[in-house]
């Protein structure tokens, strides 16, 4: 029987064009309100899978706008009780459930002090739509699985579409729809992704390994990893894994190596060559066709800033197939609910 999560997985070809329509209006409403505020910093607040899409906010808001985006960590305000200044600040929270409670207070405290703030949620009466200055809709319909699939990727099209509309670039809608209509050509290849798992599920070491626009991706297959198959699943950016967790890895770990055709390639490729002295146990994920690996998922090519979207839907898939290969249900993870709430 077809699970929710797969349902929910090859949906996204269809679904993920609902928000950029619908969103549209509001997007340049936020464009004009953010020019009429002297914007010199943006935080953004989010937990879990929300948060890995907030990775990848950060590198397209700093590599395309030159404004530094930090994370928040909430509990400075909702146990410390810090008082942190957030003038001229954009605050952008996002919970797909939009009762993230933590992130609400946030954005509360933010709005308090002047800051301009957005909210991002699949629920549009909910507690985050209910304090934000402007509320963007994921627009996915309901998700049925534990684990986000779907409400994951819009976020990462929904903070494209607010990060190429802030940064003023042309086209930025049909470009982002372009990426997404080269989904459907992932999801038809769930045979071989399967096949390329059988050799590895059994596997309980395993490192996800990553660098720029897709770091936040290898964070969130780590995610679904732990979620979906129990498993002690770590996340580096590459140039990070050279500091200590390469000392890790051995003949029996696994390691999971997204390689993005962009600025970081060169990179990627010195560390796969570095790994494969190491292990044979390797599945690189990458758009380009021509690289060398044993095991390896082709995705298509797009803009290298859009990228993630391609890498998030295959990551998805390998994640779904190695829950099932363990026996288990990836639709209700023992020990979690849908909607977490924390302070």
């Amino acid at each position: 029987m077809i699970t929710f999560m797969e349902k929910e997985i090859r949906s996204q070809s269809m679904v993920l064009k609902e928000p950029l329509m619908m969103n549209e209006s509001l997007l340049n409403q936020i464009v004009k309100a953010y020019k009429d505020r002297e914007i010199n910093t943006i935080i953004y607040a989010a937990r879990g899978s929300s948060d890995n899409a907030g990775v990848y906010f950060k590198y397209v808001i700093e590599i395309n706008l030159g404004i530094p985006v930090s994370f928040s960590a909430p509990s400075i305000i909702t146990i410390y009780s810090g008082k942190l200044s957030m003038k001229n600040t954009l605050v952008v929270g996002v919970s797909q459930s939009g009762e993230a409670e933590d992130v609400c207070i946030v954005l509360e405290t933010a709005k308090k002090q002047g800051a301009l703030t957005i909210g991002i949620t699949n629920h549009m009466t909910s507690k985050l739509a209910k304090v934000s200055d402007f509320t963007l809709n994921l627009a996915v319909n309901k998700e049925i699985s534990v684990a986000a699939t779907k409400t994951y990727t819009a976020e990462l099209v929904v903070l494209a579409s607010l990060a190429l509309k802030l940064c003023e670039q042309k086209n930025s809608t049909q470009r982002i729809l372009d990426s997404i209509d080269l989904i459907q050509q992932i999801t038809v290849n769930n045979g071989f992704i399967s096949n390329t798992i059988d050799k590895f599920y059994k596997l309980k070491k395993v490192f996800v390994l990553g660098r720029g626009y897709v770091y936040g991706v290898a964070k969130e297959l780590a995610l679904k990893f732990q979620e979906t198959s129990y498993i002690q699943a770590q996340a580096f950016a590459t140039s990070d894994f050279y500091h200590g967790p390469l000392a890790m890895l051995d003949q029996n770990s696994l390691v999971i190596l997204l390689v993005s055709d962009d600025h970081s390639y060169n990179d990627s490729i010195d560390l796969l060559e570095r790994v494969k002295s190491i292990t044979n146990n390797v599945i690189v994920i990458t758009d380009k066709p021509n690289l060398e690996c044993k095991d390896k998922i082709v995705i298509p090519k797009t803009e290298e800033m859009l990228s993630p979207f391609l890498f998030a839907v295959a990551c998805q898939m390998i994640a779904l197939q190695l829950s099932l290969k363990n026996g288990f249900n990836p639709d209700k993870p023992r020990n979690l609910k849908k909607v977490t709430i924390t302070k």
